[in-house]
């Protein structure tokens, strides 16, 4: 996955670094997107990343489109890796756990809005909020 990281980072014309390549192998295994706290907890550890570090790194990814931005029900910044497909999730409003929804609802609703607005939708977002079973006890 290496190689990948560093031909992906080359030829977006960024530097490779211990840290962005760590950060990137981090979201690439994520099965959730994570903030940039959760991102410097993660690797805090086995490298000299700080928070502030990493908030850099994901602007400059997301400025190259290597990752995504969302803004959570929480607030929060939340990244992810771009590709093609996309997520969508339901999120536990206590311990912030997130389940992925499976079939993307919308997409039918996105043709129909493009069909009758003349716009050309790039993208959209869905979060549901909730209580987790374990929460709930």
């Amino acid at each position: 996955m290496s190689r990948m990281n560093e031909t992906l980072l080359r030829e977006s014309n960024l530097k490779i670094t211990k840290n962005r390549l760590q950060i990137l192998e981090l979201l690439q295994h994520s099965s959730a997107p994570m903030t940039a706290e959760e991102i410097y907890i993660t690797l805090r550890e086995k490298s000299n990343l700080n928070v502030s570090t990493a908030y850099r790194i994901l602007s400059v990814f997301e400025d190259k489109k290597i990752v995504i931005k969302h803004q959570g029900c929480d607030s929060k910044a939340y990244y992810q890796m771009f590709n093609e497909t996309h997520k969508h999730y339901i999120i536990c409003s206590e311990c912030n756990k997130r389940v992925d929804i499976t079939n993307c609802p919308l997409c039918e609703l996105e043709s129909k809005l493009e069909k009758e607005t003349g716009y050309q939708i790039t993208g959209h977002r869905l979060e549901f909020v909730g209580k987790c079973p374990q929460c709930q006890k």
